[in-house]
């Protein structure tokens, strides 16, 4: 039987095959290829070859086509099946989210439950491999609390970035001795000359950061995994980059999961649906950070080991399987060769 091509259209950062690379450490930051990796290997034993579109002279010949947008892009409208993949919530992108757009395409795959209604819009998980057991040493807690993510700025009444600022500022002023802060962007300088200086190389960049004023007193630089660092601490600020997205829950809770750290989580109004309330903290159950501080400072051993209980048993039980990496590419291929 002769293998049919399926051309993947992605950001150019993910040519050359590097969305399915799992040996690429570089790459595949945090597991992060693994969903794709599973998708490409299923659809192989469906004698289908799922390739980025750059091993194609002319893949807009093709039957199938994806589109993993990152951003919006002409769409051939020829009489072929094309599929839209949208990770990225309205906040990030709010021009894959016009309707009239996803006319071009013959399904949708969203995160979003509001969208959904498995005859043009279906679901789809950040998927994981998760693991059966977590790290619950207590021994191994570094500090009190921690927020890895990066910095960054966006205008809209649902946006979680200032959020996480408000946080930040407030263990700063607080309570500094139990809070570090991580990811990128968080000490790049205002100057707009000094800025374009920051961003042309690495070795620019550390040199500055030796030399400036921390913007961020709790800053503790950029991290290659968030898992052994997330490990250090007892509570995490977990912040999606929206609010109020019914089914948006990516990465930033679940690696908290993995790495036996109690979330502080904001973000989906529905995460419940998805994740038992007894395995993570929901910053909108307190009405200021004082109360918040409060309770997770003077949170008995016996009381913050139930919580990493809680998590291990989520981890094993069946309403986890939904954010599998193996349940993520059956759901897909499924539709695909409908």
């Amino acid at each position: 039987m002769s293998v049919k091509n399926i051309a993947l259209v992605v950001d150019p950062f993910f040519l050359e095959n590097k969305l399915f690379d799992i040996d690429d450490t570089f790459i595949n930051w945090d597991n992060i290829c693994y969903q794709h990796y599973c998708l490409k290997s299923l659809l192989y034993k469906y004698n289908v070859n799922l390739s980025t579109y750059d091993f194609f002279s002319d893949y807009s010949s093709f039957k199938k086509v994806i589109f993993y947008n990152y951003h919006r892009i002409e769409v051939p409208t020829m009489d072929k099946q094309h599929y839209l993949f949208m990770w990225e919530p309205v906040v990030v992108q709010p021009e894959l989210y016009d309707k009239n757009y996803h006319a071009n395409f013959s399904k949708v795959f969203t995160f979003c439950d509001e969208l959904v209604d498995n005859k043009k819009y279906f679901k789809i998980n950040y998927s994981y491999l998760i693991p059966t057991t977590i790290q619950k040493n207590l021994s191994q807690k570094k500090k009190l609390c921690t927020l890895i993510a990066g910095n960054k700025i966006v205008c809209h009444p649902l946006e979680l970035y200032s959020k996480r600022v408000e946080a930040i500022r407030w263990f700063e002023q607080n309570h500094p001795d139990e809070f570090d802060l991580y990811g990128r962007g968080w000490n790049i300088p205002s100057n707009r000359i000094l800025r374009k200086i920051y961003n042309r190389s690495s070795l620019i960049k550390r040199y500055l950061l030796k030399i400036l004023p921390k913007l961020y007193p709790s800053y503790c630089g950029e991290i290659e995994e968030k898992i052994p660092v997330l490990q250090k601490y007892k509570f995490a600020i977990c912040y999606e980059n929206a609010r109020d997205i019914s089914g948006y829950i990516t990465e930033k809770i679940f690696h908290c999961f993995f790495a036996g750290c109690v979330p502080i989580y904001l973000g989906a109004d529905n995460i419940t649906k998805y994740v038992p309330a007894n395995c993570f903290i929901d910053k909108r159950n307190f009405a200021t950070y004082e109360v918040l501080y409060d309770y997770i400072s003077k949170m008995a051993d016996e009381e913050y080991l139930k919580y990493l209980e809680n998590i291990e048993t989520y981890l094993n039980s069946k309403q986890i399987r939904q954010f599998s990496v193996q349940h993520f590419a059956d759901s897909v291929v499924e539709e695909i060769l409908n």
